[in-house]
């Protein structure tokens, strides 16, 4: 057990909250009582909760704190008369712009009262294809105070992608982005809204951030003087976030104004040490949870500082000037960003506090690079969409561990579970035995929550199970070994296999296709494509098949090949067998990484057992 960094436990959040008792006892006591671990949470950073926390008999029927009248918006500009900025906007150019606290408030204000205006009422969907700006934030509160609900895309998805979320969603407003740059590239992206909005018959009315040929507001030349007044409780919708759609369309979950801020609250004030003297920056699009992890900094009174473009244009030395030169606190990204840098070569410098990564593990030899520069708190974290937080976290009063992550957070009931339901110190199920705050408080056209609980609870009874490999060690470290279900997670972004699914099946000569992602022990993914053809594959077929995925999805999820197989797995009930077939080319013992007679074509699983030899040279990532 290496140990790279021990923080300054002085002038904490979290030394103050748990009183200078030993962490790991707060944290059992945090879940034994949790009505009153919440209460104090909230006590602790002014926010006065009525009600309280109530377990359900089923985990999903759980209540909180239903009685209390909560704004998300209203707790971020209660911070309106701070010195300093709300929000740093840098671009590619490196050109910034800078928002004062009382700026962003006289912006949002205005905001909210011309969607007043326009119609929108509590309880609208109000939808962002949008990138990484200070238009996405500023549209995100001013939704928020009103008791509108956010979604968002972000420009570099595909169309269908976009079209397929606010489709479920039904925004009547959208709020675009004509014109982007990424990499040096101009993009422009009116054609796209003008596909969105007559593919999503809700829209009604559209705000754009450029002047451009659609029929629109300026977003620049709204000006309202209505008055605007909050009025939403804990459990009112805050925001839509869009599961990455594995088996199908993707699950459009719904989680609460109260919920989010408590769940942010704790894992940014207590666990990564935000403040308002900090600086927060986490590499990010908006369609990605980070970006609405990254926005809560403005509920503690961070500045945050957002890049909108690729981190490596113009160059690394530019960008990381920047980060400096703005004097960055606290930085994170996704940790193939970090991989991606040690590989090139390049020695970064960083003078904050804090760096963080998540969106799939980061190796020790990465731990190791940051450290041959960096004499900093370096804290992977993890968590899900599902809750939209961080369960697995940082903590100023640990020391950092080489490969692993530093503790499980407050209030979060985590567990390693084997297959049979029982807790096991090996690497098992990463699941969460009590309910959380953040987590869905539905999902969308979903009656009965059946797609609810089929995606969390049909493995263990009433239990959470997350879809993670994990190993919990004695001393409360962590490490994640990567996804146990079928999730792809090509570098950091996750994607569901049902989008590819969705457009394999119109491609010419493709009879039926299987996508698997593997963690490689170096850092890299690898994600093979195969495909049962009507014909011998050839390098007309592939390219077509490349060319489709770009279109509809982008080319960062283009597969790294494309082969020919003689039959797709399936089970008895029709499903395609995706976690069998990583198991297998992650090096399980086949006898337990599938079971015969659940398939209704065993025999297609000898080319997966022979082909995970190749496989096997490129060392895959798995339970040791």
């Amino acid at each position: 057990m290496d140990i790279l960094f021990k923080p300054d436990i002085n002038n904490s959040d979290m030394e103050r909250f748990i009183n200078n008792n030993n962490y790991h006892d707060a944290f059992k006591n945090s879940i034994k009582d949790l009505n009153g671990f919440w209460k104090s949470l909230a006590s602790f950073y002014g926010i006065e909760l009525n009600g309280s926390y109530k377990r359900g008999e089923n985990f999903i029927d759980s209540s909180w704190f239903n009685e209390t009248r909560i704004n998300y918006t209203d707790l971020v500009l209660k911070n309106k008369n701070l010195n300093g900025y709300s929000i740093i906007y840098i671009n590619e150019k490196l050109n910034e712009k800078r928002i004062s606290w009382n700026e962003l408030s006289v912006m949002v204000y205005n905001l909210a009262g011309f969607l007043i205006e326009i119609g929108l009422k509590k309880g609208d969907v109000v939808a962002g294809y949008i990138n990484n700006n200070y238009y996405a934030i500023i549209s995100f509160l001013a939704a928020s105070l009103i008791g509108c609900t956010w979604t968002c895309v972000s420009q570099d998805f595909g169309l269908g992608a976009v079209i397929s979320r606010f489709q479920q969603s039904n925004p009547k407003v959208l709020i675009a982005s004509p014109f982007y740059y990424y990499n040096g590239v101009f993009y422009d992206k009116t054609n796209e809204i003008k596909r969105i909005i007559d593919s999503v018959k809700s829209i009604k009315n559209v705000i754009v951030t450029d002047k451009c040929d659609i029929d629109s507001f300026i977003f620049d030349n709204i000006r309202s003087s209505k008055n605007v007044n909050s009025n939403t409780f804990f459990n009112d919708p805050l925001w839509i976030l869009y599961s990455s759609g594995t088996t199908g369309i993707p699950k459009a979950m719904v989680q609460s104004q109260g919920g989010i801020i408590l769940e942010h609250i704790k894992s940014l004030g207590l666990h990564l040490n935000i403040s308002k003297n900090s600086r927060f920056m986490w590499l990010t699009n908006t369609s990605w949870m980070m970006w609405n992890f990254m926005v809560s900094g403005l509920l503690l009174g961070s500045t945050l500082v957002i890049y909108d473009g690729n981190p490596y244009y113009p160059g690394n030395d530019d960008f990381w000037k920047a980060i400096n030169k703005n004097n960055v606190t606290h930085f994170g990204a996704g940790a193939p960003y970090f991989s991606g840098l040690m590989k090139s070569g390049y020695d970064f410098k960083f003078y904050g506090d804090y760096i963080g990564s998540t969106g799939s593990p980061m190796p020790p030899e990465v731990f190791d690079y940051i450290y041959k520069n960096n004499d900093v708190w370096l804290s992977p974290i993890s968590g899900g969409t599902d809750l939209c937080t961080a369960f697995i976290t940082a903590n100023p009063l640990l020391p950092v561990i080489r490969g692993r992550m530093q503790c499980i957070a407050l209030g979060a009931d985590v567990s390693s579970y084997d297959e049979n339901g029982l807790e096991t110190r090996d690497v098992g199920e990463l699941v969460i035995r009590q309910p959380m705050p953040s987590m869905p408080i539905y999902f969308l056209n979903d009656p009965g929550n059946k797609r609810y609980i089929d995606a969390y609870f049909s493995y263990f009874k009433n239990v959470w199970r997350h879809g993670d490999w994990v190993k919990i060690f004695d001393d409360g470290s962590v490490i994640i070994y990567g996804r146990s279900d079928s999730t792809l997670n090509k570098k950091g972004i996750r994607i569901g296999t049902g989008d590819y699914y969705s457009i394999l099946n119109k491609i010419d000569h493709v009879i039926d296709s299987l996508i698997v992602g593997i963690e490689l022990e170096n850092g890299d993914y690898y994600m093979p494509l195969f495909v049962k053809l009507d014909t011998g594959i050839n390098d007309d077929i592939i390219k077509n098949i490349k060319n489709e995925i770009v279109k509809d999805l982008g080319k960062r999820y283009v597969p790294d090949e494309v082969i020919q197989v003689p039959d797709i797995p399936e089970t008895l009930s029709g499903k395609k067998m995706e976690v069998p077939v990583k198991r297998i080319l992650s090096g399980y013992d086949i006898k337990n990484a599938y079971n015969k007679d659940s398939m209704v074509n065993p025999e297609s699983m000898e080319f997966f057992i022979k082909f995970r030899e190749r496989v096997m040279k490129m060392k895959p990532m798995r339970p040791k």
